[in-house]
């Protein structure tokens, strides 16, 4: 007979054996159900990266814009009744830097009316710095009264409300047409024309950023077909500036020279729509190029407009990249890539201020100021089967 001790050791090794192979089943039911919800979850990932977003009918794409705008127009509030101070009157009890300093402190839409004698150019730079990074646009107006240079700085938003009053009540009280100065705000809105068989028209902006519908009729691995038709100059490529007859005009503004433009694509699905919120959008990257040419004809009172060009990447053969499905919704955002100040052009205009030529010359030379980056023109583009 074993001894005892040997007995109780067998059995304890044979129970430890036991406990050892008691899991593999379980830990083998984990791994399948691990295996399964990655399975899932990246089934459901591919299906809302390639779905076609025919979903994308043509009142959710208007009902998409009005959101995004409402929400970029909030990202910017100017509220309460506008205020002028006009200092030219016999009556005016403050001066410019105190007026200047009250639109700084507050976001109400307002105007000055001086000559400006009086002012700072620190404290001008100040008002001036906050209101175009904060909030709006600042039109600055030049007239002739009694002799001298007056100015009228109004503050209002990007799309201007307070600017037309103030042009009528000048032409009301005072009888005067004047000359304008333009420092455009983060979504200054460019003028934009489109060429129609009626004659060139306005493309509307609601909230500072004009938009167009560009529907192709084909799916896009049908546009462009094959490396062999991607040439530089892309007359083979049917979608050859296929935003040609859409301008824009850049002298709108007086502070900056553009030079160039860029397009910044992505897709948009309803979980980039979602992301846009937190201004991170899917980019979609080598897919169009962008150039603004110089128009060779004047239209809606301007000879200053430049026709935008955009064209398919060298790099895009038709098929959209991140799982992008061909009749998806893309976005093409023409964005500012260059733009240098004008300080010469300030200082003329202000010649009579040396306080405003002064600030508005460092102002416009502020890199929080500069339009580079700005979107002038958002292109939806729909492909459909």
């Amino acid at each position: 007979m074993r001894d005892s001790s040997e007995i109780m050791r067998n059995f304890a090794a044979m129970t430890q054996l036991k406990k050892n192979n008691k899991g593999p089943v379980q830990t083998l039911v984990w791994w399948l159900a691990i295996a399964a919800a990655a399975v899932v979850v990246g089934g459901i990932v591919y299906i809302a990266m390639t779905l076609p977003t025919g979903r994308f009918r043509y009142d959710n794409l208007v009902s998409y814009v009005a959101e995004e705008r409402a929400r970029l127009k909030a990202e910017r509030v100017v509220t309460g009744p506008a205020r002028v101070f006009d200092l030219t009157a016999p009556s005016a009890a403050t001066t410019a830097d105190s007026a200047m300093l009250a639109i700084a402190a507050d976001s109400c839409r307002a105007a000055v009316i001086s000559t400006f004698d009086d002012a700072t150019p620190a404290v001008v730079r100040r008002c001036l710095l906050s209101w175009l990074t904060e909030r709006g646009s600042v039109w600055m107006l030049r007239w002739k009264e009694n002799g001298r240079d007056v100015f009228a700085a109004v503050f209002d938003s990007d799309v201007p409300r307070l600017v037309p009053e103030v042009y009528k009540r000048l032409a009301d009280e005072k009888h005067v047409v004047p000359e304008e100065y333009v420092i455009p705000g983060r979504r200054f809105p460019y003028p934009i024309a489109r060429r129609t068989p009626e004659g060139f028209v306005s493309v509307p902006a609601d909230a500072g950023v004009p938009a167009v519908f560009v529907q192709m009729t084909k799916p896009w691995e049908m546009l462009v077909k094959g490396n062999d038709q991607i040439v530089s100059s892309f007359q083979r490529t049917p979608l050859k500036h296929f935003l040609s007859g859409v301008y824009v005009d850049f002298s709108a503004q007086s502070a900056f020279d553009i030079s160039s433009v860029s397009g910044v694509t992505f897709n948009v699905d309803r979980a980039v729509a979602r992301a846009r919120v937190r201004n991170q959008p899917r980019i979609v990257e080598h897919i169009f190029t962008a150039a603004a040419v110089p128009a060779d004809t004047c239209f809606l009172g301007s000879c200053a407009w430049y026709e935008l060009s955009v064209d398919p990447s060298w790099t895009f053969h038709g098929d959209m990249p991140y799982g992008t499905a061909r009749n998806d919704l893309i976005r093409t955002d023409i964005a500012i890539a260059d733009a240098s100040p004008l300080p010469a052009r300030a200082r003329e205009f202000f010649a009579a201020a040396p306080a405003l030529a002064t600030a508005v010359a460092n102002v416009i030379a502020d890199p929080d100021v500069r339009p580079d980056g700005d979107v002038v023109l958002s292109a939806f583009i729909l492909g459909m089967e």
